[in-house]
């Protein structure tokens, strides 16, 4: 089942320059200090007039940006695939929508997994348009972002599937799975979060 992911991020102040000049002392002290939050932080908001003109730092303000990813499982499963067997690939599309406000950012799929059947369990992922859960039909592709087995997802974690640039950018995946052929998967079973991920880059 794929999880929400949110965080928050604060970042520094902008300043504008003054229209007249700065004491030389408060000009570097100004500099100082804009260094040493930027260390910390990753977004930044203006405030309107940092600077008077008796070099005070007036009219700061700090905002928090947000990451929030969501999809249209509403709470399901991504697939239950009880009775797998070799040459019988299964598909599942579903559709990811990013609602944060920083851009932008880079997606991930993470996954864990218990259970001794993921070795044995080919898989693809492919980012494209037009698909949503349980609903395939009108899927397009536009790359693979991962193919291999779901053991491999797993060691690889997280997997990149590419930026989003905008709010309400929406993308679909298309998921597909096929049971190797191999003695050794015979009677094995496992259980599998997917889990999405968004960062700031």
């Amino acid at each position: 089942m794929a999880r929400r992911y949110d965080s928050k991020v604060v970042g520094p102040v902008e300043a504008e320059s003054p229209s007249r000049s700065v004491d030389h002392s408060t000009a570097r002290a100004f500099a100082a200090a804009l260094s040493a939050l930027a260390i910390s932080s990753l977004v930044v908001t203006t405030s309107s007039q940092a600077l008077a003109p008796d070099g005070t730092i007036a009219a700061n303000s700090f905002s928090a940006g947000t990451v929030s990813i969501t999809d249209d499982d509403e709470g399901r499963s991504l697939v239950e695939l009880m009775n797998m067997a070799p040459r019988r690939v299964e598909e599942q599309c579903i559709n990811v929508v990013y609602e944060g406000s920083i851009v932008p950012v880079t997606l991930t799929l993470a996954a864990t997994t218990t259970g001794g059947l993921a070795p044995h369990v080919m898989m693809s992922v492919e980012r494209g348009t037009g698909a949503g859960y349980d609903d395939c039909d009108n899927f397009e592709a536009t790359e693979t972002v991962f193919t291999g087995r779901l053991s491999d997802l797993v060691e690889l974690s997280p997997v990149s599937l590419g930026r989003l640039l905008n709010q309400g950018d929406a993308i679909s995946f298309r998921f597909e799975f096929e049971l190797a052929d191999e003695e050794a998967a015979v009677g094995q079973s496992s259980a599998t979060d997917f889990i999405w991920e968004v960062a700031p880059e």
